[in-house]
């Protein structure tokens, strides 16, 4: 086809590419006009569920970047009936705007609450003058990334505000919805190895989430900090694999319906003051049936790319194999102090993952493990942990172990 007018052109399958104007043409064998301007990606996980597109397949895109009236889902509790939608014609004067956007969702976000039944983890509504006060104008800014971290003290107890800012990947309606995943799973859970949500602002612009504070900071800061008196010990290192294996479990099998957190990697994994792991970033967690936890379904990948499970990149959805893939890939990063490569790069602080498996086969895994654990960590351990990060990254689904199962195997390596 000729990809070189100005308009660009519309994907049969994948609706969300809009049309740019007013751009000279350009040689369409080298860049697709306008393809990627524009788009939100559909929704996913609890967001998707809560939004009747379960699988993702629908989703909105939210009406401060259309030009035209867009045809919005957030379900019958929000703006009625499907029926009514199709039966009237929306006047340009009553197009949501972004302030309508977020109070409609406030209203979706009400619905999640009332779902949790405050029988797991109750959370509250924080105002914009509690949140402000709290962190003193946001004066002390923890870290950033997708999203902006405040400290702060609120009724004497330590908080943690997060402030999403995005990502060109994900759009404005993506953070919305990474907000309500986060919503959605953390009201759910109440386990001691993952990171308790307190409560939520939806007063402001953008959403803000209200955790307990963490205060020792991210296990990616400690594995790969060049302050000697940063570096966690073997023994410790294996403890924090045992405690992030136990909360994915329980994950997976504890809960009424199971969730997958979708992005397990050091920097999702928050150790306290005495070095306990707890686990964080929920944003593109998913909501799944029992038989959910094993199935394959047509999905957009998501995540980060160099900890997803290779089977997701390649279109299909995540399952509880997914978090055993990120958990094998996280267990490398333990025993190496590399973290996992970029996608097809491999840097001067990254491992190959290829080298690390055939290391381990060749019995060659003392080249390739952290040297600071070298001279204190029992061989026998070393070896045992290599195998099962191994089995944990095989591209075979089947063949990787359950969550469960690993946590049994991590409990008879540590005696």
């Amino acid at each position: 086809k000729n990809y070189t007018t100005t308009h660009g052109t519309i994907c049969s399958r994948h609706r969300a590419i809009a049309p740019t104007t007013g751009r000279p043409p350009v040689d369409g064998r080298k860049k697709l006009v306008g393809a990627f301007e524009g788009t939100d990606f559909p929704p996913r996980g609890p967001a998707a569920i809560a939004m009747g597109t379960r699988h993702g397949g629908g989703g909105i895109t939210p009406s401060y970047k259309q030009k035209r009236p867009p045809k919005l889902d957030l379900g019958k509790a929000v703006f009625g009936s499907k029926a009514t939608r199709r039966s009237r014609q929306v006047p340009s004067d009553a197009v949501p705007t972004e302030r309508d956007f977020i109070q409609n969702g406030a209203r979706l976000f009400e619905v999640l609450i009332a779902s949790c039944r405050g029988d797991t983890n109750p959370i509250r509504m924080f105002s914009a003058r509690e949140i402000m006060e709290a962190t003193g104008n946001y004066g002390r800014l923890l870290g950033s990334g997708l999203s902006l971290v405040y400290g702060g003290v609120h009724d004497g107890r330590p908080i943690a505000v997060k402030r999403g800012v995005g990502h060109p990947r994900h759009g404005a309606g993506g953070l919305f919805h990474m907000f309500l995943n986060e919503v959605a799973s953390l009201s759910q859970i109440n386990h001691r190895n993952v990171v308790r949500l307190l409560g939520c602002c939806i007063e402001t612009r953008v959403p803000i989430l209200v955790y307990e504070l963490v205060s020792g900071g991210t296990l990616y800061q400690h594995i790969h900090s060049t302050d000697a008196s940063r570096r966690i010990p073997w023994a410790d290192r294996l403890r924090i694999a045992l405690e992030v294996a136990d909360a994915l479990n329980y994950l997976h099998t504890a809960l009424r319906t199971p969730i997958v957190h979708g992005n397990v990697q050091s920097s999702s994994i928050f150790l306290d003051d005495r070095y306990s792991a707890k686990v964080g970033t929920f944003g593109f967690s998913e909501l799944v049936s029992s038989e959910g936890m094993r199935e394959r379904k047509g999905l957009w990948g998501s995540g980060s790319h160099g900890n997803s499970d290779p089977e997701y990149d390649f279109g299909l959805s995540m399952t509880g194999a997914s978090d055993v893939f990120g958990f094998g890939l996280l267990l490398i990063e333990l025993l190496t102090g590399k973290e996992p490569p970029d996608g097809c790069y491999v840097g001067t602080r990254s491992i190959c993952l290829e080298h690390f498996i055939s290391s381990t086969q060749e019995n060659l895994l003392s080249s390739v493990l952290d040297g600071s654990i070298l001279s204190e960590a029992d061989p026998a351990q070393l070896v045992a942990c290599a195998r099962v990060a191994v089995r944990s990254v095989t591209w075979d689904v089947e063949q990787r172990p359950t969550m469960k199962e690993l946590v049994q195997e991590l409990r008879r390596i540590m005696r």
